[in-house]
């Protein structure tokens, strides 16, 4: 049974997926007696545009009646949702199916002539797919394909001069791999289009892999836009030629090359499929040597049952039906020791390692990383202070003194309430050269210091040797310390010892996974994303119910963009821990990725509940930003601030959303405050940006100069530096500091490193230098990256404006607006020629067009 209502007359049956947009279901018509399947929103999406596009995908769909597209029959609205009811389709997408080898060339064939027959009757009905991919694409049990999602169609002609909504004409949509150059570049679209992109699919069919692939969505552009494919002749040298010749004339940079329409595409694939062996007549294509297609296999930590039983449990939690109790938060102090000699400094290391594996392994006990911790205990802080910034109920403290040569040292453990008293302390005469034989005596006088605590069902004893301990603490102290390369490697192989020596050793396992998540996240690289993949098997064979694997595997599903499967293994998370705020954290970073705020801002609520850290409540305020909740956001941070009023870190953030916001007075007020308390490069940046947008951009240039000076390698100083220099009119040293920032970030990106600003900077230098072309890839990559982040937006509007493309400025400012972007963003000399334009006056306010 579905734990779903009915939806209009249909009764819902299951849930058959969902994605970052919205859910499908299958359903039964008990008046037709049908089975169908439904499409609609998920909760946090349903908006207007989100609402027009699946109308569109509807319209589009139900237009066109062709046995190779999915029928609709109806759209039922229930509230403030729309639902699309279709045509129910049992099969396989043709991504799963090339992922066991390239197909026969005469399966290739056959399937070719199904699609271009069915994108032949949408170019006559005037609508272009601009998504022909093989995810798209179903082959049913028959054998037939179906063409899928409708929702980037374009229409033209007639339909596209009934919609008088600025249309989407200059916006970059469709996924990279399968895009044609006119896409890539942000140009009009025809049907000629589509079939450059199902030649690229035909060509994935015949070769099991992407005619166009980079190590980045920008790359993937720029070889789609700009590069050869290798020739079928060498990636398929058993294709037939004549198959290969139909496939690459579909893959003309030039759409003037390629076939002029789908129905010549459809003559020419039937007339060399004829002579092109290995077609079936239904059903998947046979592969070589026997080999069948077998369907993608995903890995679920739950059978039936227990999946079942997750849901109702996490669903109970939900809504308050069952109350957790409320964990200890426990943060271990930076261990104060009064030596700088090596081995006492590793016998530190093992200290700390110890109170915070001893206190992980307890019922009802959560520890703060410390990570948080080094970054809130700074300075002169107090306890109290720095309970309340990590929201803690405890703290253990604990200070090594060096004894006299032969002699032991002393070590001194504390456990001290959130204002500072002491609870419970033992001092220890103990040897620094058996780190193992340390640790042990530091976990034997915890269990003293915390009787009446017990250990966590499943939790794990450590199987460690001396050499690997030693090993794993050096890595740990690197990290503490920052001593390491940018690539890690150091650490990496101090982590790989460690793990050479004791498999069984859980914690380098997990830190040589986060290790190499991290660099998957800066390179893309994908051996990167395989080998975090693999040391997380690893350590769930190790230990399957320690919660620290568990957390590890949501932070790779979220890294490695599979965010059905990290709300899953959230969910999984919170309902076997439901007393821990990270795993609430972590459904709720789960549920953003899939853009459904409403609930993510729900679980953030309950982590917070539980442990009201500045850490979850400044998740909690960038949640409410992306939604473009400034007011919301605001009054988080200022919460936070009535508590602790000179708090830097607040401040900053706080300025950040009143960025977003438009109030430039305010945050050069906020700004001039951590400029006195802090003085930072950040506080600098937000102090010029705020000078800036109030047209005082001399000023700006000063404050940026600053930041510049403290922070000479980070380009968005330099950026944001050449943006003033434009808007003050000096010309030529906007020129020269654009081209500092922009080798800035080749620089960058030549090391490896794959933060997202980089497309959102190299864009805007590469406009303002006059290199339109690269810059429109620049901006769309930046899209793909953060489609709902009005900055991205505006940075695209002003590409477009620089170019002189007055059509996709429209599209971007509307998209900009939106998402909530201020008028004042507008208001620069970038966006003078379009003062006059009406549509330009509609969406940006006079009061900011005026400066």
């Amino acid at each position: 049974m579905s734990a779903r209502g009915p939806i209009g007359r249909y009764r819902v049956i299951r849930l058959l997926g969902s994605g970052g947009m919205g859910e499908v279901f299958e359903a039964f018509d008990d008046q037709l007696q049908r089975p169908v399947a439904i499409k609609g929103l998920l909760g946090g999406q349903v908006g207007p545009d989100r609402r027009e596009r699946l109308r569109r995908e509807a319209l589009s769909a139900a237009a066109l009646s062709h046995p190779a597209i999915t029928h609709v029959y109806e759209i039922v609205t229930e509230g403030d949702t729309d639902w699309v009811v279709m045509e129910f389709v049992e099969g396989r997408s043709l991504a799963d199916v090339v992922t066991a080898g390239p197909l026969p060339g005469g399966e290739v064939a056959r399937i070719g002539i199904e699609v271009a027959e069915a994108l032949a009757e949408a170019h006559r009905c005037g609508i272009v797919h601009r998504d022909v991919k093989t995810e798209n694409v179903l082959l049913t049990p028959a054998g037939h394909v179906k063409v899928l999602d409708f929702g980037l169609a374009k229409w033209t002609g007639a339909r596209a001069a009934g919609d008088d909504r600025i249309t989407t004409d200059g916006l970059v949509v469709g996924t990279s791999r399968a895009m044609s150059p006119e896409q890539a570049l942000g140009l009009d679209v025809d049907a000629r289009s589509d079939i450059f992109s199902l030649g690229s699919m035909l060509y994935e069919l015949a070769t099991g892999r992407p005619a166009f692939r980079g190590a980045s969505p920008i790359e993937t552009m720029h070889k789609v836009a700009a590069a050869a494919f290798l020739p079928l002749a060498e990636a398929s040298p058993d294709l037939a030629p004549e198959l290969a010749a139909v496939i690459e004339r579909c893959l003309v940079k030039e759409r003037a090359g390629r076939y002029a329409t789908a129905a010549a595409l459809v003559a020419d694939l039937r007339r060399v499929a004829s002579s092109v062996t290995g077609a079936t007549a239904a059903g998947p294509a046979a592969r070589p040597g026997g080999r069948t297609a077998r369907p993608k296999v995903r890995w679920r930590w739950f059978a039936g049952g227990s999946a079942a039983l997750t849901a109702v449990t996490v669903a109970a939690l939900w809504f308050g039906l069952l109350a957790p109790r409320k964990p200890l938060a426990v943060a271990v102090l930076p261990m104060v020791t009064q030596t700088q000699a090596e081995d006492m400094r590793l016998a530190s290391a093992a200290v700390a390692d110890a109170i915070a594996s001893y206190l992980t392994r307890l019922n009802n006990v959560i520890v703060v990383s410390s990570r948080d911790v080094r970054a809130v205990a700074t300075g002169d802080k107090r306890i109290p202070e720095i309970a309340r910034e990590l929201g803690v109920k405890e703290l253990v403290e604990a200070s090594f003194t060096e004894g006299k040569p032969g002699a032991p040292a002393r070590l001194v453990v504390s456990r001290l309430d959130a204002n500072g008293k002491l609870v419970w302390s033992d001092q220890l005469e103990v040897g620094t050269d058996d780190l193992p034989l340390l640790e042990d005596r530091i976990t034997t006088a915890l269990a003293d210091g915390y009787l009446g605590f017990s250990a966590a069902h499943g939790a794990l004893s450590r199987n460690v040797t001396p050499d690997a301990l030693r090993a794993f603490l050096e890595a740990q102290r690197r990290l503490d310390d920052g001593k390491y390369s940018k690539d890690l490697h150091e650490v990496a192989a101090l982590l790989e010892q460690a793990v050479a020596i004791s498999p069984r050793f859980l914690d380098p396992l997990l830190k040589l996974a986060s290790l190499h998540r991290y660099r998957f996240d800066m390179t893309q690289d994908p051996r990167e994303r395989d080998a975090a993949a693999d040391l997380l098997v690893r350590a769930r064979g190790v230990a399957p119910k320690d919660p620290r694997v568990a957390k590890a595997q949501v932070e790779f599903d979220i890294s490695a963009g599979t965010f059905t499967d990290a709300e899953r293994h959230a969910r999984a998370l919170v309902a076997s821990r439901p007393g821990d705020p990270e795993a609430w954290q972590q459904l709720s970073l789960a549920l953003q990725k899939l853009n459904r705020f409403g609930e993510a801002e729900k679980a953030m609520q309950r982590a917070i509940a539980l442990q009201p850290a500045y850490r979850f409540q400044y998740d909690l305020a960038d949640l409410r930003t992306a939604q473009g909740d400034t007011n919301g956001a605001r009054r988080v941070l200022e919460a936070i601030l009535a508590q602790a009023p000179d708090n830097v870190v607040t401040l900053a953030r706080l300025s950040y959303v009143e960025i977003n916001a438009g109030d430039y007075a305010r945050v050069e007020q906020i700004c001039r405050k951590t400029v006195a308390l802090r003085g930072s490069s950040l506080d600098y940046n937000n102090l010029g940006t705020a000078l800036f947008y109030q047209h005082r951009p001399r000023e700006a240039v000063e404050a940026f100069q600053k930041a510049v000076a403290l922070a000479p390698k980070r380009p968005a100083n330099l950026s944001n530096l050449a943006d003033a220099y434009f808007w003050s009119g000096d010309i030529e040293a906007a020129t020269r500091t654009y081209r500092s920032a922009l080798a800035l970030c080749d620089g960058l990106l030549a090391q490896g490193s794959y933060d997202a600003s980089i497309h959102v900077i190299r864009a805007l230098c590469l406009a303002h230098l006059g290199r339109g072309a690269e810059a429109v890839l620049e901006s769309q990559a930046a899209i793909e990256q953060s489609p709902r982040d009005a900055y991205t937006a505006f940075t695209a509007a002003v590409v477009a404006a620089l170019n002189g493309d007055t059509q996709a400025c429209l599209a971007w400012t509307q998209m900009a607006r939106q998402l909530k972007s201020p008028p004042e963003w507008f208001s620069g000399p970038e966006f003078a020629a379009l003062r006059s334009n009406r549509a330009f006056v509609a969406l940006v306010p006079a009061s900011a067009r005026a400066q």
